[in-house]
This record gives structure tokens, C-alpha cells and sequence, in this order.
């Protein structure tokens, strides 16, 4: 009765051993990587505006710059809905009277506040951009340090470029099967990476520029276009005809 119980273990040991080795055998797969990209004009703007206000004291230059933000405001409200504007910090320092410079107690120059209030201007529809800077330009002491154009839909065209990378993968990898005469199998890991390469922030001059050119009839091209980018490196596995 031992012997037999011995012999049982024996081949029991020797099967699990067997399945552990199988298991161990490494899986035969294939890396691919596909990519999809797309250049899209951009539909609207971010623009990040200073207003100013001068005074003999603060006070007096806070609420000088308040009351010229307000009236940028109300000039903006006119091209983009009132959500869309939003007044941020104020900050106020000493010049020297009439310029920017920093007023120096030793350097016996007249003094005076200067206070500047800073607007910021989301989703403005980007062919009213010519528009705005022209009514801008007609507001006192208000300057456009930034114009950063931007895509509205940017995160849908996104998914739709990485369903075309999906396939570019899907297609790469079933062709690499087929030369090896092999079935392309389930997908085994995912890795996605996108990239919304958007277009550099314009500073003042290159875009009041654009918009007399725009006021010619020469159009507004400042903007050029934008890159939506997408990428996926996908493991399939590889199955024996």
C-alpha cells in the first residue's frame, strides 16, 4: 500500500512540474506602434489685456484704472459674451511721473502711482479678433500683452485622430503577421499618448500688425493652424495558423 501511494505522488509531482513549465513558455507577441496626426485652424483666442490708471497716490490710480477696465468691458461685452471676460489682480507701484520706470527716492524726479488692472478674454470667436484690437486700440492706457488661439473642439478631434492611430497599429501589426505567416491575436497591453501641439501666444505687435493687414482686406492669418497629434504602441498577441 505505501508503494502505491509513493508511485501516486510521483506522478502527480512529475504532472504539476509539467504544467509549470508550460506556463513559464514565454508568449509569443508583436509591439507595434501607430500614429495619426491632424492640422486644424483654431476657432478662438484667450487674450490677456492691462489696463492702467495714473494718480498722484494709490487710491487715486486704482480707481483710475478701475474706471478704464470697465470701460474695456463694456467695449469687450460687445464682441464675446460677459462669462467669457474676467477682471483679475491689480497692481499698483511708484514711477517716475510719465513713464514706466521705477521712481527712485535719490534720483529727484517727479513721482507718481501707476495702478494695472489685468483682463483676461476667454473663447473669443477668433474672426472677431481684428474688431477687438481695433476698439482696444481707441481705449486709453490699455495694452494686449498676449493672444493665445486655441481649437473649441480640440478634445473630440482628439479621440477621433487616436481611433486613427488605433487602426494604424491594428493594420501594421496584421500585415507583419501575415509575412510571418501567423494569426495577429488579442491585444495583449495599450500604451496612448496625444499631444495637442497649440499655437505659440502672439505678443501685441505681431497681431495689431495682423489686424491692419486684416483692415486692408489682406485677412487675418496670424493664427495659422494647429497640430492634434496621437499616438498608441499596442502588443498583440501572435496565434499559430
Amino acid at each position: 500500500m505505501r508503494t502505491a501511494i509513493t508511485g501516486l505522488f510521483l506522478v502527480g509531482l512529475a504532472a504539476t512540474s509539467t504544467l509549470a513549465v508550460a506556463d513559464e513558455q514565454p508568449r509569443r507577441q508583436i509591439n507595434v506602434q501607430g500614429q495619426a496626426s491632424q492640422l486644424v485652424s483654431p476657432d478662438q483666442a484667450t487674450l490677456s489685456i492691462s489696463v492702467e490708471g495714473r494718480d498722484k497716490d494709490a487710491d487715486g490710480a486704482m480707481s483710475a484704472a478701475g474706471s478704464n477696465a470697465q470701460s474695456v468691458v463694456i467695449t469687450l461685452a460687445r464682441y464675446t459674451d460677459k462669462n467669457n471676460i474676467r477682471a483679475l489682480q491689480t497692481q499698483v507701484r511708484s514711477v517716475v511721473k510719465g513713464t514706466d520706470r521705477s521712481w527712485r527716492k535719490d534720483s529727484g524726479e517727479p513721482m507718481e502711482m501707476l495702478a494695472s488692472r489685468q483682463i483676461q478674454v476667454e473663447r473669443l470667436a477668433i474672426d472677431k479678433l481684428p474688431d477687438v484690437m481695433r476698439a482696444l486700440a481707441k481705449q486709453p492706457l490699455t495694452r494686449i500683452d498676449q493672444v493665445s488661439p486655441s481649437v473649441s473642439n480640440a478634445r473630440e478631434i482628439e479621440d477621433e485622430i487616436l481611433l486613427l492611430a488605433i487602426d494604424d497599429a491594428k493594420a501594421r501589426a496584421g500585415r507583419v503577421a501575415k509575412r510571418l505567416g501567423v494569426e495577429l491575436g488579442l491585444p495583449i497591453s495599450v500604451h496612448v499618448q496625444q499631444n495637442y501641439a497649440a499655437q505659440p501666444k502672439y505678443a501685441m505687435r505681431a497681431v495689431a500688425m495682423e489686424a491692419v493687414a486684416a483692415d486692408a482686406g489682406g485677412g487675418y492669418a496670424a493664427t495659422g493652424e494647429n497640430e492634434i497629434q496621437a499616438q498608441v504602441n499596442i502588443s498583440f498577441e501572435l496565434e499559430a495558423p
